[in-house]
């Protein structure tokens, strides 16, 4: 039988090392808050749930049971997904998209990495943009060299990565935090 949320957290918390009311200071809510949520009188939300998880140090959906698990193979189709630009116009946007909204609340990782996905290939189809409109700045050449590098070599090295290593994430640039 699976713990009631409170149970999870007073079982984190114990294991931490923290009496309620430590957990009640670090976490700036009421220590009676505190009580009625390890006997399950009431289930944190919001801002509360928050601050508990941070003074405890732990992953939001780690507390709240709602765990993400690591899926390897969601991670190269994600990432593979960018490649569908080559056959529909903003495919590179849109197919990954869908992925992430399906997915984002379930694969770990996801959120932050379709985030960082998505604002890379927005900027990357802005800048392809503005380099084929103008061609005597660049050339068809260069263009197609720039346009094939970013829809299939980056993803294609970007899922070779993700299959030989552990790691599935952080493959395209931070733009924002």
């Amino acid at each position: 039988m699976k713990n009631t949320l409170g149970e999870r957290i007073a079982n984190i918390r114990k294991g931490k090392g923290f009496t309620q009311e430590q957990l009640a200071d670090a976490a700036r809510v009421n220590i009676r808050t505190i009580q009625r949520i390890e006997s399950g009188e009431t289930e944190p939300r919001g801002h509360t749930l928050t601050t508990i998880y941070d003074a405890l140090e732990m992953n939001l959906e780690n507390v709240s049971g709602h765990e993400k698990v690591k899926d390897k193979a969601f991670s190269v189709i994600f990432h593979a997904s960018v490649m569908g630009g080559i056959f529909m116009p903003l495919g590179d946007i849109i197919l990954p998209t869908i992925l992430w909204a399906i997915k984002r609340d379930k694969v770990a990782g996801l959120e932050e990495d379709g985030k960082n996905l998505l604002v890379f290939r927005i900027i990357f189809d802005i800048f392809v943009v503005f380099t084929y409109f103008p061609p005597l700045i660049v050339g068809p050449r260069l263009f197609f060299l720039i346009y094939l590098l970013g829809t299939l070599v980056y993803p294609v090295i970007t899922v070779v990565i993700i299959l030989l290593n552990k790691k599935t994430r952080h493959y395209y640039p931070r733009f924002f935090k």
